[in-house]
């Protein structure tokens, strides 16, 4: 089908492997997760690290059967294979009407409809080398050239200083 013919290939950067997650990744994610999004008390928690493994299988799964481009990925470092983050692009209900592909016609401004925003995570241990925008930059590429986007969304939060500077590096802006 059309939604299953975009496999995303595994993407290198000068840096980076960017590739599906598996479950070799346990681990290093769960750490990542938690230090970025969490504030450190799951680390060592069985039942935070049982919920992440349910996520890379569902995203094990996703790769498999659903819209290939619509999981997370994993970023690695090419030079170790070391995870340090993710990058992924996940549907934005909001009434936004950016996408061309996605723009509505005659529809009322307060309807929600979808369109596609990038999300990445880097692990705080590699934050501010410019890992975020060089994993981001090839994610749009191929975006773009492969699914025929011209546009992509960013959902930050306002106090989130990194990731809009990142957003503006990528060529977003408010």
């Amino acid at each position: 089908t059309a939604m299953t013919q975009h496999r995303v290939p595994v993407l290198e950067t000068e840096r980076l492997v960017i590739r599906p997650f598996t479950l070799a990744d346990l681990h290093d994610w769960h750490r990542i997760g938690e230090l970025c999004w969490g504030d450190g008390t799951r680390l060592h928690d069985e039942n935070a690290i049982a919920e992440t493994r349910d996520w890379l299988q569902w995203q094990a799964l996703n790769e498999r059967f659903k819209c290939r481009w619509w999981s997370d990925k994993a970023i690695t470092l090419k030079a170790t294979g070391q995870l340090i983050g993710m990058i992924g692009f996940v549907p934005a209900f909001a009434p936004y009407n950016k996408l061309d592909v996605l723009r509505l016609t005659e529809v009322p401004d307060d309807l929600c409809h979808m369109e596609m925003s990038m999300q990445w995570a880097i692990d705080p241990l590699h934050q501010r080398q410019g890992f975020a925008t060089e994993a981001g930059s090839a994610a749009i590429d191929w975006a773009f050239s492969s699914l025929g986007w011209s546009d992509i969304i960013h959902c930050i939060d306002p106090d989130n200083i990194a990731s809009q500077n990142v957003a503006k590096r990528l060529g977003s802006t408010l």
